[in-house]
């Protein structure tokens, strides 16, 4: 199958969709490591006047860095959902051409 000028066939999108859940793995653990760091810092900053000052200064942009997180990890596992179906949907209709053919 060639789109854009790129040639794929079901073997490169099946690896395409591996290397997407890979990534979606790698960036689950990269989120669940920032989830314990961030907690641990929280701990370590005490309930002092200086820890809520800087929860207060920087509590938007460590949610938000959380939330980015999640967004790209998720983004990769749809990702990886639709390569493995469109490779299975290439090998049928290369199948399919194929026994017509």
């Amino acid at each position: 199958m060639e789109l854009d000028g790129a040639s794929y066939s079901a073997s490169r999108i099946k690896g395409l969709a591996g290397a997407m859940g890979d990534l979606a793995d790698r960036l689950r653990g990269v989120e669940d490591r920032y989830e314990t760091h961030k907690e641990a810092a929280r701990k370590a900053l005490g309930d002092d006047d200086y820890a809520r000052a800087y929860l207060q200064a920087n509590g938007q942009r460590l949610e938000a860095i959380s939330t980015a997180l999640k967004l790209l990890t998720q983004a990769a596992q749809r990702e990886e959902e639709r390569l493995g179906s469109a490779s299975a949907t290439y090998r049928a209709t290369n199948e399919a051409n194929e026994a017509n053919g």
